[in-house]
């Protein structure tokens, strides 16, 4: 299991616990998107603990979480890119809850892709709220 989903799967596993708090796995990537869901809201927040740990602090709404699950779209051993045409076509990709892209202007949301940059790059995962 990579750590992506290793991250995804224990942020799950603590919403299904209702935990306020999971420890995950360090990586810059892993910092990268945490970054990007704290930025859009999903998370409270996350810290560093030691070179090995980062704890993330999981948002709840009226002792609801704020999202339900990941939903993990590009894996290690299947990429998926899109381009943007196949992003503007296919309502397949519209009607994600909050898909994220890693793309050549870092990480995106699918709706920032098609409004702002125009631009596609490998889809990554989805967040089901």
């Amino acid at each position: 299991m990579d750590r992506l989903s290793d991250t995804f799967s224990r942020i799950q596993v603590a919403i299904q616990a209702n935990k306020q708090s999971v420890i995950v796995l360090n990586s810059k990537f892993i910092c990268r998107i945490l970054d990007f869901i704290l930025k859009e809201g999903f998370i409270y927040g996350y810290k560093i603990i030691n070179k090995k740990e980062i704890i993330v602090y999981i948002k709840y709404i009226n002792n609801q979480p704020y999202f339900r699950k990941f939903e993990r779209i590009s894996t290690q051993g299947r990429k998926v890119y899109v381009n943007y045409k196949d992003l503007k076509l296919n309502r397949k990709y519209r009607n994600f809850s909050f898909g994220v892209l890693n793309t050549t202007k870092g990480l995106l949301s699918v709706a920032d892709s098609l409004s702002v940059y125009h631009i596609g790059g490998e889809l990554l995962f989805n967040i089901v709220k």
